[in-house]
């Protein structure tokens, strides 16, 4: 199915900056000079020749696994933090090279410690964490010594290139968060089933690589470790993009 490139992208651009009027209260300068660039460029950086395949906002699983440290690391807790509202795209073409993908999502669409989640999420995980501490970790998170949510609402990944032959895919990916944007590789398990694609892997980021300094307590006896590990798996159905 071949989907018009620039209707498409004059769509998703309209749906992203309804998100940021949407998502913030009195957006600060920096704020308004900061929209999300892939989309409001007026294309995405793919062949026209490809097909348009959308996320599938009913099978979207990505979550992140952030660790307690210090020596006091017993009397904090591990947190699974999970995104909702997640948009993308797939550009599928039949040579891997010319096929990308973009996904974008609100930081305030992040859930922290869902309970249903951590329960799935294995021992390192077992610890209740009551709701007080919850929506204390989310404010911390959101705050402007973390993600900095009213200066920079989104977070994006964006495919700069693949390579290999599905299912067995590397991707060169560009990750855009708090306005500061990291390069690496990662492997991504790519399959393609009757008009749909499944994207499934693992990658680990550095918040300071970033610049977020990672949340600390009593001089660093409890703190959040610096890395972060992120587990997903994406949906993309070329009838979500339909109208």
């Amino acid at each position: 199915m071949s989907l018009q490139l620039s209707f498409r992208t004059f769509l998703f651009t309209s749906l992203v900056q309804v998100c940021i009027v949407g998502c913030t209260t009195g957006p600060t300068p920096q704020a308004q000079r900061e929209p999300s660039p892939l989309f409001t460029k007026g294309e995405l950086p793919f062949p026209k020749t490809t097909q348009t395949i959308y996320l599938n906002p009913k099978s979207i699983h990505i979550a992140l696994r952030v660790y307690a440290g210090g020596h006091l690391a017993k009397f904090g807790h591990n947190h699974i933090i999970t995104a909702t509202q997640v948009r993308g795209i797939v550009k599928l073409h039949p040579e891997i090279t010319k096929t990308g993908f973009t996904l974008i999502f609100p930081v305030s669409g992040l859930v922290v410690d869902q309970p249903a989640v951590r329960e799935m999420a294995g021992p390192d995980f077992a610890k209740a964490v009551s709701e007080k501490d919850r929506q204390g970790t989310r404010r911390n998170m959101l705050g402007s010594k973390v993600l900095d949510a009213e200066n920079h609402p989104f977070i994006e990944v964006t495919a700069l290139q693949l390579s290999g032959k599905p299912p067995n895919v590397s991707a060169e990916i560009a990750i855009i968060i708090k306005g500061v944007t990291q390069r690496l590789t990662t492997p991504i398990t790519l399959r393609q089933s009757n008009g749909e694609i499944i994207a499934i892997g693992h990658l680990k980021l550095s918040q300071q690589a970033f610049g977020i300094t990672p949340f600390s307590i009593l001089g660093g006896a409890i703190a959040v470790q610096d890395g972060i590990g992120v587990d997903y798996r994406l949906s993309f159905q070329a009838q979500y993009g339909e109208d």
